[in-house]
């Protein structure tokens, strides 16, 4: 069991208390809705602050520079950083620098900043400086952190001037939606590029077992969609596009593997669980939608923004009957638990862009029945009350490592089992199983009972099934006594 969130030793006001107006009242858009507010922005304060924390008691040094807000969304942390950074004597106010790569969230983020500058320096007037202290937010035009310019700050659309090397990297809540290993790492070398030896990062991502009811209701609700065929099912879902876990959730040794690959000595790495309370589910609701939409629904790029409305709106309603058939009754708050993986690193080494960064996976972190549970029986299994038993030798696959995404694999059987099963099978238990052959080779079997044999070149889109292929990766299956065996032979790294 991961410990539960740490006491912060700092306050912040109300979230509503974030971005006031000129008059000093909450400030509202040109829709009418708050900028920052409990109902959309607790989840996201819960972890900004618990990360600092952890940056606090690391007790590292930040070094004289800016801090890039990598992933920062409407700005939440420029908000959040007077009363928990800027108030510090060993920090004292800095340069930030946002980076998003959604329009909308730079567009908001950047109305935020010009909000939070005029408040601040409002709060610091005095006889002897009558125009307050200034606070300085760059919000950079909508970039891709895999993909961002790291030699130039385009603002508007032209490059202002030089990139400057930070003091700090700040990602919060932001890395677990970059899904392909390979652009995790060429996000990773992005923030090393622009931190300065020594610089420090400070990174949250969402780990194993978080949003469990929520993905279950989505799961449920898109396996009821089916999949799209232009002539049958013109309304189902692009199967190379969909998610079982669009929040991208990801094992804590794993992103450590990334870091230490990535130039960066890690000093502080934790797995917390963490709670927020709100009145009611629909709220939580409204927080996943604010940050994770667009990732829920990236299956079904043929909707037009109505029928996305009525498709979300149907996921939240399936999400009130998941919690309800748990004993949660009308009325009642709704405490949501959740995993984060919290880090704390230092730049080691530049990386050059001619180097390859090659994944390295631990089969370990997978083959295991938490993991399995957490990540699948409970939530796109769930549907069909398909129960997992995993068996192997813990010993065998201890401290091993392979460059072959094993929870892509798993991930990607486990989503055609929840579909495909038999309808008839009143106990069904999907069996996992592996081994270790000659020292050098996972053997790793799944024994279902699916209507239809698993069309490999199907469920595996092309650039995943080249990957495998690539990586040396055997793949079969066969039919034995009404049980179908998929099975995948894959190389381990050497000891």
């Amino acid at each position: 069991m991961a410990p539960d969130l740490i006491e912060v030793s700092f306050e912040i006001p109300p979230l509503e208390r974030l971005v006031l107006d000129d008059s000093n009242q909450p400030a509202k858009d040109n829709t009418g809705q708050l900028y920052i507010s409990s109902r959309s922005h607790r989840l996201q304060a819960v972890n900004q602050q618990t990360l600092w924390e952890h940056f606090l008691r690391s007790r590292l040094v930040i070094p004289d520079g800016a801090i890039l807000d990598a992933g920062g969304g409407d700005g939440l942390f420029f908000a959040l950083a007077s009363y928990m950074v800027f108030n510090r004597d060993n920090i004292g106010r800095r340069t930030v620098i946002l980076l998003d790569k959604e329009k909308n969230k730079v567009r908001r983020a950047r109305e935020v900043a010009e909000l939070v500058k005029r408040n601040f320096a409002r709060q610091t007037t005095s006889d002897q400086r009558p125009q307050g202290y200034s606070l300085t937010c760059i919000v950079l035009d909508s970039q891709d952190l895999a993909q961002m310019d790291t030699q130039y700050m385009i603002i508007n659309g032209q490059k202002e001037r030089g990139f400057p090397k930070v003091a700090l990297v700040w990602s919060n809540s932001m890395f677990h939606w970059i899904k392909e290993p390979g652009d995790k790492y060429a996000a990773l070398n992005n923030m090393n590029a622009v931190l300065q030896r020594g610089g420090i990062l400070c990174m949250s991502m969402s780990a194993g077992g978080t949003a469990r009811d929520f993905l279950r209701a989505y799961n449920k609700v898109f396996a009821e969609l089916g999949v799209y065929d232009s002539i049958s099912n013109p309304k189902g879902f692009l199967r190379a596009q969909f998610e079982d876990d669009p929040i991208g959730s990801r094992p804590l040794d794993e992103i450590v593997n990334m870091l230490e690959d990535s130039g960066f000595d890690v000093r502080r790495a934790v797995t917390f669980r963490e709670s927020a309370t709100y009145q009611h589910p629909r709220e939580y609701a409204d927080t996943v939608g604010v940050y994770g939409r667009d990732s829920f629904l990236r299956a079904v790029p043929h909707y037009g923004e109505k029928k996305k409305r009525t498709l979300w709106a149907k996921i939240v309603e399936e999400f009130l009957l998941t919690l309800a058939k748990k004993g949660w009754t009308e009325g009642q708050p709704y405490t949501y638990w959740q995993y984060n993986n919290y880090l704390i690193a230092i730049k080691r080494s530049a990386i050059t862009t001619q180097e390859k960064r090659i994944p390295n996976f631990m089969p370990a972190s997978y083959l295991n029945r938490t993991f399995l549970q957490h990540g699948y029986e409970d939530s796109i299994l769930q549907r069909r009350g398909i129960k997992i038993q995993v068996s192997g030798d813990e010993e065998q696959i201890k401290d091993r490592e392979t460059v072959v995404d094993i929870a892509d694999i798993v991930r990607k059987v486990l989503i055609y089992t929840s579909r495909e099963w038999v309808e008839n099978d009143v106990s069904p238990i999907c069996h996992i199983k592996y081994n270790v052959l000659n020292g050098n080779q996972l053997k790793l079997q799944f024994e279902v009972k699916t209507i239809h044999e698993m069309d490999f070149g199907k469920e595996f889109p092309a650039k995943a099934l080249s990957r495998l292929q690539e990586q040396g990766v055997n793949m079969d299956s066969k039919f034995e006594g009404g049980v179908r065996i998929y099975e995948f032979r894959i190389p381990l790294l050497s000891i």
